[in-house]
């Protein structure tokens, strides 16, 4: 069975150490109880419709029974592998986009800081009042509890990533995804 739509939207670029797109769903299809009971099944109609098929003294009615079991564990075989795609790049892009947020929300408090301290020189060299370095002050705290609020999700992403998957994950970075273009085959 090809399986070139499962990576159709998979143009993600490669990082060092870094799970993308394409590893994580390698893992899921590898993992996942779900998926592999629907390939056990598909594997177990098979086998009985060529033991049937083997033997000459077969009806017809269990043939036909078995053909349609064979078609109906196919399709239940696709079904889990587009939901297993459809949960991987749930949990995977939710996790990636905390991760981005994580890593904005670090420098927005980083900025804040930085504007905190310009206020407080601009009020001791007397070109600042008090209030701008209250507000300074409400800004750093404002996007410390961002950043702890951000924090705080990234287990339950995990955790969502690591069900789809079927393992769990060590903290994955995860790699970029390359924008889509014209002319790269996306």
């Amino acid at each position: 069975m090809k399986r070139w739509w499962l990576f159709l939207f998979f143009g993600l670029a490669l990082a060092q150490g870094a799970l993308d797109a394409r590893e994580a769903l390698r893992l899921a299809l590898a993992q996942n109880p779900t998926y592999q009971n629907a390939r056990e099944a598909l594997q177990t109609a098979q086998l009985e419709l060529e033991a049937l098929r083997a033997d000459p003294s077969t009806l017809i009615l269990p043939l036909t029974q078995a053909e349609h079991a064979l078609a109906l564990a196919e399709v239940q075989a696709k079904a889990a592998a587009l939901s297993l795609l459809e949960e991987v790049l749930s949990a995977y892009t939710a996790l990636a986009e905390a991760q981005g947020q994580e890593a904005v929300l670090l420098k927005k408090k980083a900025l804040q800081e930085r504007n905190l301290a310009v206020a407080r020189a601009k009020r001791q060299a007397g070109n600042a009042t008090e209030l701008e370095v209250i507000r300074a002050e409400a800004a750093l705290r404002q996007a410390e509890e961002d950043l702890k609020a951000a924090l705080a999700l990234r287990p339950a992403r995990v955790k969502a990533l690591e069900a789809a998957l079927g393992k769990a994950v060590d903290e994955p970075r995860l790699a970029p995804p390359r924008a889509p273009g014209f002319g790269d085959g996306a």
